[in-house]
């Protein structure tokens, strides 16, 4: 069957180009642990799926703002006028890291 959304408690769509299911609200596929068949988070950073007993990526932060640093640029990541966050550009996806941490959640 079809990974169900934790949100909605209704599938997930399937993109009929790849036949794969994907979010709407991020366009980015979904992908399920083979063995659990829970939807993996996805790294805003990269854009891919992660299984979350390994975790995510942990990011610098600029020291001045205390945003998180662009690993690809060397930047802090920008911030989206609407919601106050900061977001990876290329992704569309807000950045948010555990401020203890650096870790990506």
């Amino acid at each position: 069957g079809l990974p169900i959304n934790p949100d909605t408690g209704e599938p997930f769509p399937v993109d009929p180009e790849t036949g794969q299911p994907y979010n709407p609200e991020t366009g980015l596929p979904v992908l399920t642990d083979p063995d659990t068949g829970e939807v993996m988070p996805i790294n805003p950073v990269t854009g891919e799926a992660y299984h979350p007993d390994t975790g995510g990526q942990t990011l610098q932060t600029d020291p001045e703002t205390g945003l998180p640093i662009n690993p690809d640029t060397g930047e802090p990541f920008p911030v989206d006028p609407e919601t106050g966050q900061p977001y990876n550009p290329e992704t569309g996806l807000p950045v948010l890291t555990d401020p203890d941490t650096g870790e990506v959640m």
